[in-house]
């Protein structure tokens, strides 16, 4: 294989692997902005969960910029549910 083209096939492998997890991490400030309404809390999916888990347990200025990114932009009244566990009936962090 030449090396031009183990340039390109790093390149069409590092892709995808650098870009699908940040899309996932951007994505959930769109996901708390429109979550599902239940009067004044907005449920986030479960497939949120690993940032609802770190949010709780990583490094505290982790947490807040977790918190204040899913916070941005609602009013003070609405909160957001957090999923921090897989399983139904798992733990939820209040933003």
């Amino acid at each position: 294989m030449s090396d031009e083209r183990k340039s390109r096939l790093r390149r069409w492998i590092t892709i995808p692997l650098i870009g699908i997890p940040l899309l996932y991490v951007a994505s959930f400030g769109p996901a708390c902005w429109f979550g599902d309404r239940s009067e004044r809390v907005l449920l986030v999916s479960r497939a949120y969960f690993p940032i609802g888990w770190v949010a709780t347990r990583a490094w505290a200025p982790m947490g807040l910029v977790i918190r204040s990114y899913a916070r941005m932009g609602l009013p003070r009244q609405v909160r957001v549910a957090v999923p921090t566990s897989p399983k139904r009936g798992g733990g939820i962090l209040m933003l």
